[in-house]
């Protein structure tokens, strides 16, 4: 390679980009500067399906960002400062919370982020066989872990607020047409163009017979239209003697007793109404293909 060195300034601001990503654009500049022989090797087998140029042949090998950055402060590119990850001190459910806000745009920092995703995927080390960790490679998995889980955060509270905005707009549907408990009301928007369903489901609100309030409300009818259920638990100790014993006592629902008791006339259908509970409703927001 030549004797000329890298520019001591970057060709154009670089934001922490990723490693790939930065040395792409080093590389692009390859036919007017050289990089020191350090940092890369050149490989001049051409593909077997096509030539290529002698900027697509690099064969950039670098173990670490931190390495990387090294060598290039060591060559005296001052703008090298820039390419150390920065420490994020949001929280993951900050940064969830901060992308359900209302007319929320990404940072430059999340967009540098989103842009070097291809690249940061996969690029910490994989083992071929088990082996220990080098400190550059446990700090370029904790680059690319951390790196995902903000993005995956970002992307979890845009999509909550995309859940919110959707829900909002079944519930004035719902309540335009007169609809009590609007906010558990299924309903679907529908995009052909994409070919997806954006649905609000619910589960639960199923009545079930609550045992406290059928014992208050039947009194000393409660007994003739359950089943008793008990559990013993007891404990023994080392030499076989009985240490603690308790009894655990359940009621069920015994049908057949009920319909014959209702039938009689002894309980009125009024009374299992007041005796009866709903189960906890869950609106769930679900993508379904058309």
């Amino acid at each position: 390679m030549s004797g000329v060195q890298v520019p001591l300034c970057p060709p154009k601001p670089l934001k922490n980009k990723g490693f790939q990503n930065i040395l792409k654009n080093i590389a692009k500049k390859v036919t007017k500067h050289s990089i020191p022989a350090t940092l890369v090797s050149v490989s001049n087998s051409p593909s077997k399906e096509k030539k290529m140029s002698n900027v697509e042949n690099l064969n950039i090998n670098v173990p670490s960002l931190d390495e990387l950055r090294k060598t290039l402060i060591e060559s005296g590119v001052e703008w090298a400062q820039e390419l150390k990850p920065q420490n994020n001190n949001a929280s993951r459910v900050e940064t969830k919370r901060g992308w359900m806000v209302d007319g929320r745009e990404a940072t430059d920092e999340e967009i540098d982020l989103f842009q070097e995703m291809p690249f940061i995927l996969g690029s910490s080390v994989s083992f071929v066989e088990p082996r220990e960790l080098s400190q550059s490679e446990v700090d370029d998995i904790a680059y690319e872990l951390t790196s995902v889980n903000k993005t995956k955060d970002m992307l979890e509270g845009r999509v909550a607020k995309i859940r919110s905005t959707v829900f909002e707009a079944f519930n004035f549907m719902s309540e335009q047409d007169g609809l009590a408990d609007a906010e558990y009301i299924p309903n679907v928007f529908v995009s052909e163009k994409y070919g997806v369903k954006l649905c609000r489901e619910i589960s639960g609100g199923k009545p079930f017979v609550d045992m406290d309030l059928a014992r208050e409300v039947l009194g000393d009818r409660f007994d003739k239209v359950v089943n008793r259920l008990e559990s013993v638990k007891i404990v023994y100790g080392p030499d076989g003697a009985v240490v603690s014993e308790e009894t655990n006592i359940d009621y069920e629902i015994n049908e057949k007793a009920l319909e014959t008791q209702v039938a009689l006339g002894n309980i009125a259908l009024e009374e299992l109404a007041k005796a009866t509970s709903i189960t906890k409703k869950i609106a769930k927001f679900i993508t379904r293909k058309i």
